[in-house]
């Protein structure tokens, strides 16, 4: 496999970047220190070294965090059997926390109800589902 040397190069710059912004250095400083025509490529550099730091690592974090809330929920669970309610609460906090952490909650439905009346528009439900009732009827799309 061949490897780039700019990328390294750049990857190796923007890290540099990064601990100098969070030395406490300001954009103009890193920029004159590693060589950026102005601030704002040393903003996009640091930019570019936070996200791949957050991105790379969100997975196996993931990971942990969900064995962590496993093992609670092992611990707890002899007593969530007995049917002591304290451990009964814990545990539906725990496993909450993994439903959200995952995505399992079910999107909330809601029912729209609409009638147009000489051009009065009556709708029942939340403010987004009124803009888009409007939207709807200016666009001239039947809703019922």
């Amino acid at each position: 496999m061949k490897v780039n040397t700019k990328s390294i190069e750049v990857r190796e710059k923007d890290r540099q970047a990064l601990e100098l912004r969070k030395a406490g250095a300001s954009y103009e400083v890193i920029a004159k220190q590693l060589g950026y025509a102005d601030s704002s490529g040393a903003y996009k550099s640091v930019q570019r070294s936070m996200k791949t730091i957050i991105a790379e690592p969100t997975d196996e974090l993931r990971q942990v965090e969900y064995e962590r809330l496993n093992q609670i929920l092992l611990i707890l669970w002899e007593r969530v059997q007995q049917g002591e309610l304290g451990a009964i609460d814990r545990a539906l906090s725990v496993m909450d926390r993994i439903s959200k952490m995952y995505g399992l909650e079910a999107p909330k439905q809601t029912e729209i109800k609409q009638q147009i009346t000489q051009g009065v528009m009556i709708v029942d439900g939340s403010k987004e589902e009124y803009l888009q009732a409007i939207r709807q009827e200016i666009d001239g799309v039947a809703v019922s």
